[in-house]
C-alpha cells in the first residue's frame, strides 16, 4: 500500500535510530510498534506504575531488565540485573511489572533490527513520565555502604539521554 511503501522509505532514509508507530491508546492501554534499527538501542528507562509486555515481531535484539533494591538518593537506586537475554519472535513475551523488571534496555543486535509490540497498562501521563538512568556495576562505584557492593549488584544513576530520540511513523 502506499502508506506502508512511504513509512518504509521513510525509515531506510532517516537517521533516527528508532521509529514508533502508535497503534491504539486509550486512559487504560496503549499499544504501540516499536522499531530499533541495528547497532541501535533504547537506554534504559523506567515505566513508573505500569504494567508492560514486549514482544519481538521482527529481527533480534537484547533486553536487559532490573530490579530496584532501594534508593540510595534522590539520583541513584540500587538494583540487581534480573533479565539478561536474547530476544527474537520465537522468544517468550517479557513481562515488565511495576516492582520487577521495570527499569530495562532494549538493544538492536549489530547485523539486523528489532521490531516489537509494546504494552503498556495505563499509558504515560503527566503524572508518570519515565527517567533514564545508567548502569554502573556497584563494585566500581565508590561508596561506604557494605549493602550497595554485593557482587551482581549495580548503580543506577538517574540521567538525561540527549542522544536518543524516536521518531513516529
Amino acid at each position: 500500500s502506499p502508506v506502508e511503501e512511504r513509512n518504509l522509505e521513510k525509515f531506510l532514509k532517516s537517521n533516527a535510530p528508532v521509529f514508533y508507530m502508535k497503534v491504539y491508546e486509550d486512559k487504560i492501554i496503549s499499544v504501540g510498534i516499536f522499531i530499533i534499527k541495528s547497532h541501535h538501542r533504547i537506554p534504559l528507562h523506567d515505566h513508573p506504575h505500569m504494567f508492560g509486555l514486549i514482544k519481538v515481531l521482527d529481527g533480534h535484539g537484547h533486553l536487559n531488565a532490573y530490579n530496584v533494591l532501594f534508593e540510595k538518593n534522590a539520583n541513584e537506586l540500587v538494583c540487581t540485573q534480573h533479565v539478561s537475554s536474547s530476544i527474537s519472535c520465537q522468544s517468550e513475551t517479557a513481562v515488565l511489572y511495576p516492582n520487577q523488571s521495570n527499569i530495562h534496555e532494549i538493544y538492536a543486535s549489530d547485523d539486523d533490527h528489532c521490531a516489537f509490540l509494546d504494552i503498556l497498562s495505563p499509558p504515560y501521563s503527566n503524572e508518570n513520565d519515565c527517567t533514564c538512568f545508567l548502569a554502573i556495576p556497584s563494585s566500581t562505584t565508590t561508596t561506604t555502604d557494605v549493602t550497595d557492593d554485593r557482587e551482581g549488584n549495580y548503580v543506577l544513576k538517574r540521567i538525561f539521554d540527549d542522544e536518543y530520540y524516536t521518531e513516529s511513523l
